[in-house]
């Protein structure tokens, strides 16, 4: 100890007084079995009965963390480490007093290698024995028999340390290598462990090597869902996972539930804020989408008020993703298909006609009345914005793009998209997205002008507000400006039912 070069000491920022430390008596970890006892010699610790109430007395917990004194330090807290783990069994837990040291050796190491000179030497000079010592833990700890104890995590908080350390890919494909991940994953899968520990550790892992166990993203997309065991990690990876062709190419092999969260988190990744939102969905996702919604289009057609089938949901959330794909320019070439094209223009023109008939869920919600009585009805069912995705569709996918212009004419989806300018609870801006759908198809589009050009009126359309108030619209000699009259002989008993009808509306409230 006298030897110690008081640069060193200072480096780390070490008290000068360390006569309490000088007695050269090795410590003895003394387990529950005599034969088994744990002697670890080391000069500097002496004074204390075991290595927990050293680093208990030398680390102090929450606080600036004090360093080793020698770099030889680190062999000791590996050759301590090594012998507990030698000494017990994957199958059987660690005796108390062994446990506890294991505890304080993993919540010191794990501290020690954030420091760069630390790992340094760890990896150039102690390489084989380093990683032989990660082996053994891993093989011990990750599983059932310790999975769920406390120094299981922070051997896992070490690892991720290790990893974070490291950006060189050779150096992270050592470490996984050393671990056998299906012992991680099982732990994962059968829910032993601490949590967001495992998420961050096979999000490492999955950055290096895309995950492809079904079972495990099943999992992952699970826990997802649950707010309770919901961590930055587990956002991390699904978000990932669903940028991934793996994800689109195994997509009907997963139950209708957990197509959903995948559709789910596609659609909010944005709003997750994964650092990989930016990066351009791969054409892959975009077809899968795209081919899923041609076949399974048919099935929104069964959807009714009363009851809330999921397929309908899928089908209803794959639109609105490919509605806001076509909102980017770099998607539309590979949205460039007629078929799709077609589909959407055929169903929108069946949701139009459906929704003239009074009891359908796709009729549209114009009165305060009857958003009132069914708000939460409205904005659960799986149509609701159904029609303006479409509209927003169509119109993203005319976009200086003539072939689909003069498609849109030849299905006649333009008198459709003018009677679509109207307000509909059931679908928020549907009028916006239509008006701008007209322009983008009259864009240089002088037979879709013409088409417009050529209609003319065929009287005023009659509502159900203005008839109860004894109003209508009233064109003049001209036919060039409307106006609003009023019938005398109606307005007192219009005036009365409303009153009645906000009567009603104010009891149902109270």
């Amino acid at each position: 100890m006298s030897d110690l070069n008081p640069n060193i000491a200072s480096y780390y920022g070490i008290p000068s007084a360390t006569d309490h430390l000088i007695k050269q008596e090795p410590i003895i970890l003394v387990l529950t079995d005599p034969e088994r006892q744990l002697i670890v010699p080391d000069i500097w610790t002496g004074s204390y009965k075991t290595i927990s109430d050293w680093l208990k007395k030398e680390f102090i917990p929450n606080s600036q963390f004090i360093a080793i004194i020698d770099i030889r330090f680190i062999d000791q807290l590996f050759i301590a480490l090594n012998r507990i783990v030698n000494n017990t069994t994957e199958e059987h837990a660690i005796e108390d007093e062994a446990a506890e040291a294991l505890t304080e050796l993993l919540k010191t190491i794990r501290i020690l290698v954030t420091k760069e000179d630390v790992l340094t030497y760890l990896y150039v000079n102690q390489s084989e024995d380093f990683k032989n010592c990660i082996r053994q833990l891993a093989n011990h700890l990750f599983t059932e028999s310790h999975g769920h104890q406390i120094y299981t995590k922070y051997f896992t908080q070490f690892l991720l340390n290790v990893l974070a350390k490291n950006n060189d890919k050779k150096t992270l494909e050592d470490v996984f290598q050393i671990i056998n991940m299906s012992n991680v994953y099982n732990l994962f899968k059968n829910f032993i462990g601490f949590t967001k520990e495992m998420c961050a550790f096979i999000w490492r892992s999955h950055c290096l090597v895309p995950i492809v166990d079904m079972e495990l993203i099943v999992k992952l997309f699970e826990y997802q869902a649950n707010e309770q065991l919901r961590n930055e990690y587990l956002d991390f990876t699904v978000l990932n996972l669903v940028m991934t062709p793996f994800i689109w190419q195994h997509y009907d092999e997963f139950q209708p539930a957990i197509r959903i969260r995948i559709l789910t988190c596609l659609r909010d990744r944005d709003a997750l804020g994964c650092q990989h939102c930016d990066k351009q969905v791969p054409v892959e996702v975009v077809e899968s989408l795209v081919l899923v919604f041609i076949e399974h289009s048919p099935e929104i057609f069964k959807t009714s008020r009363s009851d809330d089938p999921i397929l309908a949901t899928e089908l209803s959330l794959i639109l609105e993703i490919l509605a806001h794909l076509s909102s980017e320019e770099m998607n539309l070439p590979r949205m460039n298909d007629r078929k799709l094209f077609v589909i959407v223009g055929v169903i929108l023109i069946n949701v139009h006609k459906l929704g003239k008939k009074n009891g359908s869920v796709f009729t549209p919600i114009q009165t305060l009345a009857q958003l009132q009585s069914s708000t939460n009805e409205v904005k659960t069912n799986p149509v609701f914005g159904f029609k303006t995705d479409l509209v927003r569709l169509i119109g993203n996918m005319c976009w200086k793009n003539e072939d689909m212009q003069d498609l849109a004419r030849t299905a006649e989806l333009i008198p459709v998209l003018l009677e679509c300018c109207t307000i509909d609870a059931n679908n928020p801006f549907i009028t916006q997205w239509a008006i701008l759908a007209i322009r983008n198809l009259c864009e240089n589009n002088q037979a879709n002008q013409a088409v417009i050009g050529s209609l003319s009126k065929q009287g005023t359309v009659s509502t159900e507000i203005l008839d109860k108030l004894g109003l209508k619209l009233h064109c003049d000699d001209t036919e060039k400006s409307i106006g609003i009259v009023q019938f005398k002989m109606q307005v007192r008993e219009s005036l009365i039912n409303l009153e009645s009808d906000y009567n009603v509306m104010k009891r149902k409230k109270e």
